[in-house]
């Protein structure tokens, strides 16, 4: 469970930093009693139904962080990012001792939107209903090729998704291959797709 991991990592900056939260004193606060980021929405924010059921996490960042789209590909237009999208964020917890407050705080260093991810399993049921449809014409027909011919193009289109997908993680594949799939890709439409 995320919050297990979250309190896991929060109880281990807290290990890590006892000799900052000990500062000038004798002892080591206790960490139910210093601050913490992670927060229980039904108790900080008992009137904003958007935090009901939710914890959330309070997180800093010195510097601008970096943000990526779903394609690890940097986004340039910040009109993309706004209050309730889903995406990952890459945080690190740390202990505290500032003027007397101590506590365990969260950096926030990378963000992701992740909002392609809905689009992409609209994409995978749409592709589904598509061959109920084939098989069902099929039946209509009395044929077995409509559906065959859906199913080869749809396992064409994942294979090449799949090849572009890996070559951006830094698998190297052959020139002929990747010049292969560039012509594919612009035969179908998807490079333009991609480029707006």
């Amino acid at each position: 469970m995320t919050v297990e991991k979250i309190k896991a990592a929060i109880k281990a900056a807290y290990e890590e930093g006892q000799g900052k939260l000990k500062g000038n004193g004798k002892t080591v606060p206790p960490l139910k009693a210093i601050k913490t980021p992670l927060r229980d929405g039904d108790e900080e924010r008992p009137d904003d139904e958007a935090y009901a059921g939710c914890y959330f996490i309070n997180a800093n960042s010195a510097t601008k962080p970096g943000v990526v789209d779903a394609s690890c590909q940097p986004i340039l237009d910040t009109s993309e990012l706004y209050s309730g999208i889903y995406g990952r964020a890459s945080i690190n917890f740390y202990a505290f001792n500032t003027n007397g407050n101590k506590g365990i705080a969260c950096g926030l260093n990378n963000l992701q939107n992740s909002k392609a991810g809905w689009y992409g399993l609209a994409k995978k049921g749409s592709i589904l209903m598509l061959i109920i449809v084939a098989v069902r014409l099929d039946i209509l027909l009395n044929t077995n090729y409509v559906r065959d011919a859906v199913c080869i193009a749809f396992c064409v289109n994942e294979l090449l998704s799949i090849v572009e997908n890996t070559s951006l993680m830094g698998i190297p594949y052959p020139p002929a291959l990747k010049n292969a799939i560039e012509v594919l890709q612009k035969q179908t439409g998807r490079k333009d797709d991609k480029d707006d």
